[in-house]
Parts: C-alpha cells; sequence; structure tokens
C-alpha cells in the first residue's frame, strides 16, 4: 500500500467527497446535528456510497462536530479554541527564563495537533492516542502557562516592596 496515492490527491483521498456531504447534512440539522457518536454511521445510514472516499468518518473534527452535535457547537468549540490559542500565543510572547522553551514546544503541538483536526477526526475520538496525546499536551500547557503567571505576579508583588 502506497503512503501517497498520485491519483487521489486532487481530492484529498477522497475527503472533499466526504466534506460536501458532511456540510449537506450539517446544514440540516444546524443547531442539534445527529447526536455525538454518530459520526461512523450517519453515511451507511443514509446509504452515501462514495466514489473515491473510503471509510465511514468525515476526516475533518470541525465537520464531525457539526455533524454530531450541530454547526453552533462546533463554531462555538473551534471559536473557543482560537481564542485560546491566540491568547496562548500573546503570553508565549512574554515569557522568560527556564520554562520557556518547554512552554514553546507545548504550544506547538497543540497548535499543530489542532491543524490537524481539519483533515482527521480524531478531536473526539475516546480512547484513541491522538486524542489522548493532544489533550496531555493541552492541560500540561494550561498548567504551565498558569504557573508562570503566578511566577510572574509574585517577582512583581515582590519588587514593588
Amino acid at each position: 500500500r502506497a503512503l501517497v496515492r498520485p491519483e487521489s490527491l486532487d481530492v484529498l483521498g477522497g475527503r472533499l467527497e466526504a466534506w460536501e456531504i458532511a456540510k449537506e447534512l450539517a446544514d440540516d440539522r444546524p443547531f442539534f446535528g445527529y447526536g455525538f457518536g454518530t459520526e461512523e454511521i450517519i453515511f451507511p445510514y443514509f446509504r452515501y456510497k462514495f466514489q473515491r472516499h473510503s471509510g465511514a468518518y468525515v476526516h475533518n473534527s470541525f465537520l464531525g462536530l457539526a455533524l454530531q452535535l450541530g454547526w453552533v457547537a462546533a463554531i462555538i468549540f473551534y471559536l473557543a479554541f482560537i481564542i485560546f490559542l491566540i491568547r496562548s500565543y500573546i503570553k508565549l510572547s512574554k515569557l522568560k527564563g527556564e520554562f520557556q522553551p518547554l512552554t514553546v514546544a507545548l504550544y506547538s503541538s497543540v497548535l499543530s495537533g489542532f491543524l490537524t483536526t481539519f483533515f482527521e477526526s480524531w478531536l473526539y475520538a475516546v480512547g484513541g492516542i491522538m486524542s489522548f496525546t493532544f489533550f496531555c499536551c493541552l492541560m500540561l500547557l494550561i498548567r504551565l502557562l498558569d504557573f508562570q503567571k503566578a511566577a510572574i505576579q509574585s517577582t512583581h508583588v515582590r519588587n514593588l516592596r
């Protein structure tokens, strides 16, 4: 089995076909979707036959969330995450000290993981190694940013005295 199939690059390995159908289905139920955990059964349920897409998943976590929970939930989740990434970047740009390299590495891991969610459906995969690793990095990043914020504030208070 080839790592890259040149004949399917123009349609992203069949993903475009799945994305179009997922968008249409999500548009039919924009507020509540079809229910969490239905992504792998939704295409067979509606008897979709793909020309190039193989598999039962959308291969896009954003569209998968919209399909399962509705556009409102997917947009709220992704907007909150984008705001978190922007605020974290601002905090990260002000950091100095021994934990800065680790914080940058964690931020980079979380950012790259977030970007891959537009091409894979692992974000909400229960028990998946990708989602486990991603959320571990995310929680470590949150904790490390909070720890460094507390350290900066205590240093600032000591300097004021």
